[in-house]
């Protein structure tokens, strides 16, 4: 029973946050024989060595880390075992380290009742305190190690962050140059506009609007990368200046006691613009909130200011400003809330108070 009840708590020593063995074998010059440890109370299949210039200590390797009891302690440190006893006491009695989840009741042979192992945590902090001339050798080694892994995990991670921000601005610089392409792509909407003013196109620009053209997982975004447009809502389309899709379509599936109300004083301006380039960008890059990307809001403000600057100056846009793309969103979320809410209204009316069927799907909850 008292066997299987050390393997039960040695099976809980599995997450070791830092490479345990390679430490203890840089402090303490440990040559572990690479053996397949099995979870028995034999001593055969758990031995390792702490080599001490002349001397051999032999030590008990399991569960990735090593085990020593107290007399072992007293050997690698060149002092008494009263000394260890008192500094573990100390140990557990400051809470520096548990003595549940860092100690072990392990039977070896020769011995009528189980002994006491300490883990590599435990023989790290007594070798701290000992004070003895192999103690304080092991305090040089340890302090040198450990410096080593400081420096070491810096450089590491150092290396793995600035990989990670590679990636990042690998990233940020794909997104950079398909915003570039869908405002090239309007462009030409609007050039056309320009040309052609008894003919005019209105679209809806947003990101989820866009699609590339022969995607390939691993292929990267260039500036000649092609997009199709694939919304069906949009391009509107202006004969004469008169807008040749009824508006009263997008109002089909407006509650009825708010029809009036959004025909009056949002109809007109939602319908203009789509035929604003400005807008259209603004509105653009505001999706990027509702796309959960705010971090790249100030980078495509930026693109697009350069490229109504440089490329887009004949349609001499204003530059955009992060205040406006937050207020549009504001209002835009605003918007959309009430919206939704007098939907659901309508639809509780007409299920639960009318009695007649609502034949139009509402969208779930948007996280924006």
């Amino acid at each position: 029973m008292q066997g299987k009840q050390n393997n039960i708590a040695l099976k809980r020593k599995r997450n070791i946050s830092i490479p345990i063995i390679l430490m203890a074998e840089k402090i303490f010059d440990l040559k572990f024989s690479r053996n397949t440890m099995k979870e028995q109370t034999s001593v055969d299949n758990t031995k390792g060595q702490i080599i001490l210039y002349k001397n051999k200590l032999e030590v008990r390797l399991c569960e990735d880390t090593v085990w020593l009891t107290q007399k072992q302690m007293s050997e690698l440190f060149d002092t008494e075992r009263s000394v260890i006893t008192k500094h573990l006491r100390n140990i557990f009695n400051s809470g520096e380290l548990e003595e549940k989840s860092n100690v072990q009741k392990m039977h070896i042979a020769h011995s009528d009742k189980p002994v006491a192992f300490y883990n590599l945590d435990l023989i790290i902090s007594v070798g701290y305190r000992v004070n003895s001339i192999r103690g304080t050798q092991f305090r040089i080694w340890a302090t040198n190690v450990l410096r080593k892994h400081l420096v070491d995990g810096y450089t590491i991670n150092e290396k793995r962050l600035k990989a990670q921000q590679d990636k990042i601005n690998e990233l940020q610089n794909a997104v950079r140059l398909l915003f570039l392409c869908v405002l090239r792509d309007l462009r030409k909407v609007f050039a056309s506009n320009r040309e052609r003013s008894s003919l005019t196109f209105g679209i809806d620009g947003q990101i989820s609007n866009w699609a590339i053209k022969d995607y390939q997982v691993g292929k990267p975004v260039t500036e000649e990368t092609e997009l199709f447009y694939i919304d069906t809502g949009t391009p509107l389309m202006r004969k004469e200046g008169v807008e040749q899709l009824n508006p009263e379509l997008f109002l089909r599936s407006t509650p009825s006691f708010l029809v009036w109300l959004i025909r009056l004083f949002f109809l007109e301006e939602v319908m203009n613009r789509y035929y604003d380039f400005r807008k259209v960008t603004i509105d653009l890059i505001t999706n990027f909130y509702k796309e959960q990307r705010p971090e790249y809001i100030p980078m495509l403000i930026a693109a697009a200011n350069s490229f109504f600057a440089n490329e887009g100056a004949p349609f001499g846009i204003a530059p955009i400003t992060e205040k406006e793309i937050v207020s549009y969103y504001k209002e835009d979320a605003m918007i959309w809330r009430v919206y939704l809410a007098f939907r659901k209204i309508d639809r509780f009316l007409h299920l639960k108070i009318l009695r007649k069927p609502y034949v139009y799907i509402l969208p779930g909850k948007i996280k924006r």
